[in-house]
């Protein structure tokens, strides 16, 4: 088996960063395990097409002034890509006399990283020990020879002699080439739920609907289908909540670019997705003029506190383990 074939891990450097690089035949998967373990390429070798969201203002450069830990604040050091949100998510919460940030505080510090042999190949593992409450978060990624089909196994640990709770989510943000005028959305939702506020002038969609899916209402009395993909001429900027999933699983896919990102996982787990269309209408820094399309696994709708007052939170007994795993590949269309 030549080199170029073969499932490989790489370690490099990347404006300061470590880049632990994970690659087959097919994908090319880089993670900056000091920054908060940011999937940070996702790249299909076929077409050379990285699938991840690049922000405006890109990776910066690793410095005092833009270092990872709970005092940087989750926008101003995001560049794009794919982000683990834990053991909160959206806004800032309290749990116990503690303050955890807003999207969490996993995506804000660094994780250890090693690699290992599996029977499957090498593969990575990362890990974090939460300040905020006492859970351990892993994730260990691989891919298999020749797949096109990054696995992310994962496991919560509590080193708590309590119950303990928290929200989990996936971050994941695709960009071009693979989000395109033309382009589709697809998930196994049955109901769209939008936020009671537009989350700025530019928002198309009503707020504060109940809807079946894919059809959302939009402000001037018409409807949006949510799996037609807009180009950034749009100038819209909005967010709603998936619902009703009788299956963890969505798909973005460019029929031009013959190219289609397909995510799975468990539903338990994971009962909500949070989509987020910035088509051109962001209009605040940092991100502003982003085109992006936020797909987003979430366990709950809001972060700890909210999720504690809702009943949303889920739980994990002391001493205990939860384990789940996402599968993500890049397929023709």
């Amino acid at each position: 088996m030549t080199e170029s074939s073969a499932t490989c891990v790489r370690t490099d450097d990347i404006s300061g960063w470590k880049r632990v690089t994970l690659e087959n035949a097919a994908l090319k998967v880089a993670v900056l395990p000091e920054k908060g373990g940011d999937i940070y390429e996702f790249i299909d070798k076929r077409t050379g097409s990285d699938i991840l969201f690049k922000s405006p203002t890109g990776l910066r450069p690793a410095s005092d002034e833009c270092r990872s830990d709970l005092d940087t604040p989750f926008l101003r050091n995001y560049e794009g890509g794919w982000q683990e949100l834990f053991p909160s998510l959206r806004e800032a919460s309290s749990y116990r006399g503690r303050t955890i940030p807003f999207h969490g505080e996993v995506a804000l510090r660094p994780w250890e990283c090693s690699s290992q042999q599996t029977h499957d190949g090498p593969s990575i593992r990362l890990e974090i020990l939460c300040e905020s409450v006492p859970l351990r978060l892993t994730r260990t990624m691989r891919l298999e020879e020749n797949s096109a089909t990054l696995v992310l196994d994962e496991t919560v640990s509590s080193e708590s002699n309590k119950v303990e709770q928290f929200v989990w989510g996936h971050h994941c943000v695709v960009g071009p080439p693979l989000l395109a005028e033309g382009a589709e959305f697809d998930c196994r939702a049955t109901t769209i739920v939008t936020d009671d506020q537009p989350v700025e002038p530019t928002a198309r969609f009503r707020p504060g609907s109940r809807t079946a899916w894919p059809l959302v209402p939009d402000r001037e009395g018409g409807e949006i289908d949510l799996r037609l993909i807009s180009g950034p001429a749009t100038r819209s900027h909005d967010h709603c909540l998936l619902s009703g999933l009788d299956e963890g699983w969505l798909t973005v896919r460019n029929p031009r670019l013959g190219l289609r990102f397909e995510l799975s996982w468990d539903a338990n787990v994971f009962p909500w997705v949070r989509l987020w269309q910035a088509f051109g209408g962001v209009t605040t820094a940092p991100l502003e003029g982003s085109y992006a399309l936020g797909i987003e696994p979430w366990s709950a709708t809001h972060g700890l506190a909210s999720a504690l007052a809702s009943g949303e939170a889920s739980v994990i007994l002391p001493g205990a383990t939860i384990n789940t795993a996402l599968r993500a590949s890049l397929l023709s269309p």
